[in-house]
């Protein structure tokens, strides 16, 4: 009982750890790519003349935000979960407290802003030889005040709340209409049983690929205009919508350079926001990685 308490914190930890790690290179690239608005070839060429050890620069602060906000997000989010009922979600009652505390999530995870803050900065070319290093950064920032610490603060809890309310009330029923798609399909055209905790994987993996990955691509303009936001030091202030104006603008009214960077988003959120879980049978036990916004690693434990 003690262990099932804990469980969903430890492997949201080991969650934002894994994936900080592992995507962060694509995640690099995909930041010039929103910030600069240039192709992933040019993003390439400028990685490669800054030389491979600067890769991993600026990777602190995405690896404690995430760590942290993963490890309380899911683990409160459940708490939440199942104190307002929200596995039934029958009545508008229900439901609208079900979105209010995903939203409230979302709001957690905002407060760390001044890491995202100085991510930005830390991942931005022009920054190279300003910054030394995360602790350099953050120092620099809080010496002009709190309110650069913070910027561009509104939009990350518009995006975090929005995008958090998307997933966790569409998580459960798009899981198991994937669920009973696989069942009736392994049924019908292998004709074999399949274990069960090998369909619930397979449920768990592509719900959770398919729609971490279209939720980021829905909001994958706010995050153009965060970065662009974000990516200032000690300048007038500029509304979210002022912003997205300016690029536009010099996006030459583009949707096509206005996204550039999605294939590359998508198809690392397949990965980020996928539902990895550990499969054991006949005695071995495949510790899969714990990627994303939804991974709990609930066999680990049994």
């Amino acid at each position: 009982m003690q262990k099932e308490k804990y469980q969903n914190f430890i492997a949201g930890w080991g969650a934002g750890f894994v994936e900080t790690v592992l995507l962060y290179p694509p995640n690099k690239m995909i930041f010039r790519q929103q910030l600069q608005g240039i192709t992933a070839k040019e993003v390439y060429q400028q990685l490669r003349n800054e030389g491979y050890w600067m890769l991993y620069r600026g990777m602190l602060p995405p690896l404690i935000q995430r760590t942290t906000t993963r490890s309380v997000m899911f683990g409160m989010f459940d708490k939440f979960h199942r104190y307002f009922g929200c596995s039934e979600c029958r009545t508008a009652q229900t439901r609208i407290a079900c979105f209010a505390c995903a939203a409230f999530m979302g709001a957690v995870e905002a407060i760390s802003c001044p890491l995202e803050r100085t991510q930005v900065l830390l991942q931005s070319p022009k920054y190279n030889q300003r910054y030394q290093n995360t602790g350099h950064a953050f120092k620099e920032l809080a010496k002009i005040g709190p309110k650069e610490l913070y910027r561009g603060f509104t939009i990350v809890l518009l995006r975090n709340g929005l995008s958090n309310v998307f997933f966790f009330t569409l998580r459960k029923p798009f899981r198991d209409f994937v669920i009973d798609c696989d069942q009736q399909c392994i049924s019908h055209y292998i004709g074999v049983k399949i274990p069960e905790q090998l369909v619930t994987f397979i449920g768990d993996f592509i719900s959770g690929a398919v729609l971490g990955a279209s939720i980021s691509s829905l909001f994958f303009p706010v995050n153009v205009v965060k970065q662009r936001m974000q990516s200032t030091v000690n300048s007038p202030f500029s509304s979210a919508w002022t912003t997205f104006k300016v690029i536009w603008i010099e996006r030459n009214r583009s949707f096509k350079e206005l996204f550039r960077g999605i294939t590359l988003n998508y198809t690392s959120l397949n990965t980020s926001h996928t539902d990895w879980r550990s499969i054991g049978s006949c005695g071995l036990v495949v510790i899969l990685q714990f990627v994303s916004l939804d991974v709990r690693v609930r066999y680990l434990w049994q």
